[in-house]
């Protein structure tokens, strides 16, 4: 694993859900995938394939595009704001492995 994403969502129901961002390494491509679980992981589809498959010199910034998503979720593609989820007690975090 080489980062994962966890929202607790307060708002509502108390619901949490975490999405895990994966690599694999082949001679000369890297292989991403997304695995997701818990009460939000149908907001982004992590089960069909790869989330990304890159040349392993590409300058793609795979991790800050999996943030990205991630907050994505958890703002509900932009239906609230941070201040207004923190105010509720909603949290996101991240942790690179």
């Amino acid at each position: 694993m080489v980062i994962s994403c966890e929202i607790i969502d307060r708002c509502g129901v108390g619901a949490h859900t975490y999405f895990e961002l994966y690599r694999m390494s082949s001679k000369n491509k890297n292989y991403y995938k997304v695995l997701g679980g818990g009460a939000y992981a149908d907001s982004w589809d992590s089960g069909s394939g790869f989330y990304e498959i890159l040349s392993k010199d590409s300058k793609t910034d795979v991790i800050s595009n999996f943030k990205d998503a991630c907050n994505e979720v958890f703002t509900n593609h932009s239906e609230f704001d941070y201040d207004e989820l923190d105010e509720n007690g909603s949290s996101i975090s991240f942790e690179y492995i």
